[in-house]
Parts: C-alpha cells; structure tokens; sequence
C-alpha cells in the first residue's frame, strides 16, 4: 500500500523517517501530505517526500535494501552555486480546489529553475566552447589521463585549449582550479607520449632560441665586478618592443646603485605552460646556473611572467617589478603628456595577485597624466589576451573568441604591461599602448594602433638587440649568424605568420638545398622546391636563384617526415 498526498487522511501509523516505512506493518508505505496532518507544507516538500516513499516501496518489491545510497535523497547542504539574479521571481502556485488541476501544476513547475553554478562557464570562451561545466570537464580529462588508449582521447582538446589564466578559481564559490587541472593533465599525458608535442611545438622552439647564445647573455654593468640588481627584461619585449630595452637599462643604472647588470633570455614559461617537464627543468636550471654565476642579485623584471615564474620556482630569489621600482625611484625624462586622458587598464593573467605590479603600474598612469576607468574584469578578476597557457597555438578559434570578447569591455584605448597582451590586442583591432609608450612619452595614437613584430621580425630584434647593447654599452663585438637575402612574393608572408613559419626556417631550408643539390626542379616554371626537418616539422619552400637574392614563391610546413633512400 503506498499512500500520498491525500489531505486529512487519518494516519495512526509510525513511520520510519528514513525509508516512509511503517513500523507496525512493513508493506505500507506513507508519504507526502498525509504525512503532515493538520499542518500544511509546501508542493516540493510533498512531491519530495512522496517521491521518496515511492522509491522505497520500489525496493521492498524488489527486495534489495532501503537505504544504501541515499544520502543526498532528500534536502542537504549543497556547495552548489546558483545566482539567481537573473529568474524573476514567480508567486507560489496554490490549488483553487482540493488538489492542483493539470495546469496549475505546470505553473507550478514553471517556478523551478535549472539550479547549476555556471560563474566560471559564464566568463571563460574555452568553458563554453565544449558545452559542458567543471565536474563534466574533470570527470572527462580523468578518463583522458587515466585511461590511455581505452580512454577519451578527445579530453586531449580540452586540456591544450584552457589558457591557464587562473580566472575560473577566482570567481567559482568553491574555488575550482581549472587551470591546475589542464597543466596537470598536459604534464602527464606528455611523460606518456599521449599529448603530441607538434601543438606547442613553435613557442617552446623560440623559447630555446632565445635561451641560446644567438640572445642569451648576463653581463655585470661596466666598471663593476658584482651587480646587487640584474634587469631581465624578457624574451616578448626584446621581440617586439626592443627600442626601449637599451634606454630603460641605462635608466636603471642611473637610479639604482651598487651595480646593474643585464640577463637576456626567456623565463622558461613556454616549456612549463606546454607540460614539457623535461625541458621545463633544464631550463630553470640554466637561468639558476646564470643567476647564481651574477652573485644572486635582485632579479628586476619587466613581464609579470616572468616575475610569477622566478617566484614559483626560486623561492630563494628575491624579485622586483620594475614597475615598482619606477613607481618609487623615478621615471624617465620624457615629453610632458597635455591633458588627461582616460584608459582601460589590462591586466595579465601572471600579474592577477601581483600588488607590486596592479597598483604600480596605475602609479605610472597617474603620474603622466592618464585617468584609469576600470574594466569590469580587472586585477584579481582579469580576463586573458588569447596567449596565456599557449591556447592560441593550442586552439587558436578559442583564442580568438578570448581576444574579441576582451576587446569589446569598453570603448576607451587600454594600456598594457606584457608585450605580448598588447600585441594581441592591436592585432584584434583594440588601440593598445604598451606602458613603455607612456613612460618614454611616446603615447600617440598611431603608436596605440601599431601592430607589433612578426615572428620573422621577432628573431631578428632579439639578435639586433643583443648586438646593439653589447656594442653601445659594453664595446663588445656581436655578430649574429647571417641569413640569405630573401624576397618574398606578395601574400607569402602573411601565410608564413599563420603556418608558424619564420624567415629563418626559409633561409634555413634553401642553404641546405643549395649546399647538398637536394631540390626538386619543376619544368614549367624553373621553381625549386625543397624541404628541411630539423625538429618535429618539415619546412616547404618554393623558390627561385636571382642575382645575389632569392625569390620565394611559397611556404608550408607538416609534421610527417619525408624518408628517403
């Protein structure tokens, strides 16, 4: 007998409160209002409860137990998050007779909302683009990761296009670290093999290359022998921003005593950022080796990257921006900026609970005569550029959706702090002033709407760079490794940015084929065609020999490998 929802039904039984059995006799079973007599409760606490009951008489039919697994059957304190400021709110339906009409329990029914915490899903592009929430996406990348071979290889997705910017922990009530799961994950599915290495393959390359003697250099400042602070101004601003390294280290030694020097190279955040433990660690120990060789100054550093990397693996290191330092030592003598000028500040992800840098970096501003209007998602609650966790070389579409979604926050020009968040930003169309732009008084809107350094000029820079400051500063020689004259034919280079292919790799495939005869020659036209594998990708170059220069027709790469006899 199951009995339920029936009004002012005299009920003389005892009832168990677990399982709605009766205690004197076990084959009925009560729930719902007739549990409640003379007291009036609500539809939902009736339906619960009679859903219950019928639940435990489905079980004594079938014999199996009453209350295994029913913990979370009834009302209980959930850590569930639902912001319902968005669900107008809808009168209790009542019943106009004794019991609800079919309609009215529809209406009835319309008052529930779909209750999930969707905070993090609501501001993350990567979160939305899979259609699922954080439980759903843990419980898929575990398969992944724990389940090689028989498990969800399409979790691999998942884990390569989270930018790790950190936003999701910050916002979620429960503190939920999406972009721990993803490095994790990126981590172990690289130690076996499972995550191919071609994704990140290009940031991790320019990393070496800017760890290799080509840019990499440590030097104490003249006419010293020991420097108590060490400039790092990183591997992105000397890339793309290389004309103000040399005056800002000449700045630095100005108003800081005791001995400047200058560390050239990369943090080692591609590497980690990839999963790639093996280089990742090589690396930290190479930038240690260099730091402890300089004395263990005070490392000073212009990427907040950079600043979150040497802080999370030298806990020994004492470190500072250099924001904060030119916040209390002094900027630069720059022309006076007229007026005051409203900007939106981006904040990068590194940078999210970095103080030293958030409120510095608005000292400078103020100072020269810029006036913040906050984003909405700023210093702790910032949004990422599109680069952070390498997600554009990961999933380049999710990337692009993070950039238009942050460029549209509002109308004002941003200032940013890391080179490349500006670069990204000015690419998507966003006036962007690199803070460097302000401090040095070249804030003109034509600078804001620049685009910055190609990847081909990018290489180039750093090479320059080091070779200029070993020259105007040290009277030191530098001769970087000569490339071949190239011409390119129209549209060549714009393919090339987006196939990941550098002016380097071109000069590099044709002196190969120039110096082995290992070309392809096509008839119609005399084009030589070659390739060259020096790492996980073969490069393509059609090409022609003019006088004294070569022309390059086209480019292209893939990650098979050519076998020959």
């Amino acid at each position: 007998i199951y009995i339920c929802g029936k009004r002012n039904m005299p009920v003389s039984a005892k009832i168990d409160s677990e399982t709605h059995q009766s205690l004197e006799n076990e084959k009925i079973f009560i729930g719902g209002q007739a549990l409640h007599q003379g007291e009036e409760i609500s539809t939902t606490l009736a339906a619960s409860e009679g859903r219950s009951a019928g639940i435990s008489l489905d079980r004594f039919v079938k014999e199996v137990s009453l209350t295994a697994g029913r913990k979370q059957e009834k009302p209980y304190e959930t850590q569930l998050h639902t912001v319902t400021k968005d669900f107008p709110p809808i009168p209790r339906q009542e019943p106009t007779q004794r019991i609800f009409t079919e309609q009215e329990m529809l209406d009835a029914a319309e008052r529930c909302i779909d209750c999930r915490c969707m905070e993090c899903v609501k501001q993350c592009k990567f979160l939305q683009k899979f259609k699922k929430y954080p439980k759903k996406y843990i419980r898929h990348i575990y398969n992944t990761v724990n389940l090689v071979g028989s498990g969800l290889r399409s979790g691999r997705d998942l884990v390569i296009s989270c930018s790790l910017c950190g936003l999701c922990a910050e916002i979620c009530p429960n503190a939920i670290p999406m972009a721990d799961v993803c490095l994790t994950s990126r981590q172990v599915l690289t130690a076996k093999n499972e995550l191919p290495p071609g994704h990140f393959d290009f940031p991790v390359r320019d990393m070496l290359f800017s760890n290799s003697d080509e840019f990499s250099m440590a030097k104490h400042q003249p006419g010293h022998t020991a420097s108590r602070y060490l400039f790092f101004p990183g591997c992105q601003l000397a890339a793309t921003m290389p004309q103000y390294v040399e005056p800002m280290y000449r700045h630095l030694t100005e108003i800081l005593s005791d001995g400047v020097g200058l560390f050239l190279g990369c943090c080692g955040a591609p590497a980690h950022w990839s999963g790639r433990l093996d280089v990742s660690e090589k690396t930290m120990v190479q930038l240690r080796r260099v730091w402890e060789e300089m004395g263990k100054p005070i490392m000073v550093v212009a990427c907040s990257t950079c600043y979150k990397q040497f802080q999370d693996y030298f806990p020994d290191m004492k470190i500072q921006s250099l924001w904060g330092i030119l916040a209390e030592k002094g900027l630069p003598a720059a022309p006076a900026h007229e007026g005051t000028t409203k900007v939106a500040v981006h904040d990068s992800c590194t940078a999210r609970y970095q103080n030293e840098i958030l409120d510095n970096v608005r000292k400078i501003l103020t100072e020269r005569g810029y006036q913040e209007v906050p984003l909405e998602y700023s210093r702790e609650k910032t949004k990422c550029c599109g680069y952070g966790g390498l997600v554009f070389y990961g999933n380049k579409e999710v990337a692009l959706e993070t950039i238009q979604e942050r460029i549209q926050e509002s109308p004002l020009p941003y200032i940013a702090y890391c080179s490349v968040c500006r670069d990204y930003l000015v690419r998507a169309g966003k006036p962007t002033w690199h803070i460097l732009d302000i401090i040095f008084g070249k804030d003109s809107l034509e600078t804001a709407e620049t685009r910055g350094a190609n990847l081909s000029e990018k290489i180039v820079n750093r090479t320059k760079l080091k070779q200029q400051l070993l020259q105007n500063i040290w009277q030191e020689k530098f001769t970087p490794p000569a490339d071949l004259e190239l011409k390119f034919s129209d549209g060549v280079l714009d393919r090339m940015e987006t196939r990941l292919i550098t002016a380097r790799n071109v000069s590099d495939t044709i002196r190969q084929a120039e110096e082995t005869g290992k070309k392809l020659v096509r008839p119609a036209d005399g084009h030589f065609i070659a390739h060259d594998r020096k790492t996980l990708v073969t490069y393509w170059v059609e090409y022609t020999v003019e006088n004294g220069y070569y022309q390059v027709y086209n480019a292209y790469c893939h990650r098979m490998r050519v076998n020959e006899d």
